[in-house]
């Protein structure tokens, strides 16, 4: 009998990586870490979902089963392709870096994030990245439109669960959205920019 060759691997999901912003990301940190897992005679790299996650912080609960979560995009990437300056993550810099302080990170995060959009929609990026974008939002289409409008609308709940919204957007009432579409255009495209960035 004959046996296929053995190899193994490490679980380990990417927020668990050193970051210099209080999170490990799937930039260099990652890059690094694929690195030293072929060095060290590792095949795999398991992970947990990437989704963005609710409650608890786990990856196991996720709003949606395509996006990415917006804690993992590496910020210092944003700084290299023009969206941040430095500067714009100084509010960062005293995050814990043995742990992961959600409470603190999600809202700091959120912000510099909110700064790269606002950075993107006044013209200040590479020329060939609009047609990227253009071309992910269409791509995308099929999840995107809906897992953005669902954040926008969560976040006008105050991050209460859908079941507690008002019947006209538990029920998904044409009206009532095509409402908030265009109340918050501007919100629902910084969630795809987001997306597109993860």
């Amino acid at each position: 009998m004959t046996f296929p060759d053995r190899a193994c691997g490490v679980l380990l999901h990417p927020t668990a990586l050193p970051g210099p912003y209080g999170i490990g990301t799937l930039g260099a940190q990652a890059f690094s870490f694929i690195r030293w897992l072929k060095d060290a005679g590792n095949s795999y790299w398991q992970i947990c979902p990437l989704t963005p996650t609710g409650y608890g912080d786990s990856p196991y609960q996720g709003f949606s089963a395509f996006a990415g979560n917006q804690n993992l995009i590496d910020l210092e990437e944003l700084t290299k392709t023009g969206f941040l300056e430095e500067s714009d993550l100084t509010s960062l810099n005293d995050l814990p870096e043995s742990y992961v302080d959600f409470g603190s990170l999600i809202p700091g995060k959120t912000e510099v994030l909110h700064k790269a959009w606002q950075n993107y929609s006044s013209d200040k990026h590479p020329e060939e990245f609009d047609e990227k974008f253009r071309k992910f939002r269409e791509d995308s289409a099929s999840w995107l439109d809906d897992f953005c409008l669902f954040m926008v609308i969560k976040t006008l709940n105050n991050g209460r669960p859908w079941d507690e919204w008002e019947n006209p957007l538990r029920f998904r009432e044409p009206e009532a959205l095509n409402k908030i579409r265009v109340e918050s255009s501007d919100e629902i495209a910084y969630h795809s920019f987001v997306q597109y960035l993860f």
